[in-house]
């Protein structure tokens, strides 16, 4: 009886970390993300993701739109589908049920995706440009069959983002996301472990709810959000 106790608890550890595993590489179904996604919110440190990039988690609906029905060389229909999101990784499959083309792609946490379609081994390949923000998006692609069109995104899901704070003057100045160095702008959103500092001219945050709590840098300093 024992033996059997733990042969089963060692089995749902194996799921549990294959399961891990497979989320954290964007690996699962597309009809199992979504209730992958409802976990992970309840448990974040089974994967966490950059608070910068939680806006887009989750799973989105992807459509083409061709400019032209046919080419010399094809057909410009691409069926769309449905896209899981992982980290700002974009990661999928769209086009016909027995044909299916790879959907990979990256966004970074100002909404600017950039991706491909197909693979190495696929007939079919191109590209993908789009810009996302507030759940929703559009962009252009192209393919190796001369065709071109519009792509559109829609979220499935409610968009979380964890902003707590943005720039509201800036003189000069850095912020420090990720490991990343970009130069301060006004209005540019704040994120719990970023780090700005003030250089040569002076800054000034507005933190907190509706941003009405004002932190104000004077040159040479640094503020770090959440401490």
């Amino acid at each position: 009886m024992a033996k059997a106790f733990l042969l089963t608890l060692f089995t749902f550890f194996f799921i549990a970390v294959v399961g891990i595993f497979a989320y954290q590489f964007n690996m699962l179904p597309a009809s199992v993300y979504p209730f992958a996604y409802r976990v992970a919110q309840s448990f974040p440190f089974l994967a966490p993701v950059p608070p910068s990039l939680e806006k887009f988690e989750g799973t989105w609906k992807v459509a083409f739109i061709p400019s032209k029905l046919n080419t010399d060389v094809g057909t410009c229909t691409i069926e769309g589908g449905t896209i899981r999101v992982h980290a700002g990784v974009f990661t999928g499959s769209v086009g016909v049920t027995g044909a299916p083309l790879a959907f990979s792609a990256n966004a970074n946490d100002e909404g600017v995706l950039t991706g491909t379609l197909g693979s190495r081994t696929s007939s079919r390949k191109g590209t993908i440009e789009a810009r996302l923000g507030g759940g929703q998006g559009s962009g252009v692609w192209n393919d190796e069959y001369e065709c071109s069109g519009t792509v559109t995104f829609v979220k499935q899901e409610s968009v979380i983002d964890p902003v707590k704070g943005r720039v509201v003057s800036a003189d000069g100045g850095t912020l420090v996301r990720g490991g990343q160095v970009r130069p301060l702008r006004p209005d540019m959103l704040l994120y719990l472990g970023d780090t700005v500092e003030a250089k040569n001219g002076a800054v000034l945050l507005g933190m907190g709810i509706a941003f009405q709590e004002p932190i104000d840098l004077s040159p040479s300093m640094t503020y770090k959000v959440g401490q």
